[in-house]
């Protein structure tokens, strides 16, 4: 079982948290090709910007399910969102 996770963004020495749908697929294709494998089991969202709608954000995560890329998607510190 593999497992790894989303949302914290390192360019430049700093680091930014990153939920955008765009990111989220990016950082996703990225991990697969440098772990080289074909699929994540266990994808959790590391943190969460409150600057990107929630729905976007779990959205992007969960159409990489079906997609085959990603067998569960996990969001573990979501006591955050305020809905």
């Amino acid at each position: 079982m593999l497992a790894t996770k989303v949302g914290i963004n390192r360019h430049d020495g700093t680091r930014t948290v990153e939920n955008s749908p765009e990111y989220i697929r990016a950082a996703c294709d990225a991990s697969l090709r440098r772990l080289g494998i074909d699929h994540i089991d266990v994808y959790y969202m590391h943190r969460r910007n409150p600057d990107v709608p929630i729905e976007e954000s779990v959205g992007a995560m969960a159409r990489a399910v079906p997609a085959d890329a990603v067998r569960g998607a996990r969001y573990p510190n979501m006591s955050e969102v305020e809905r």
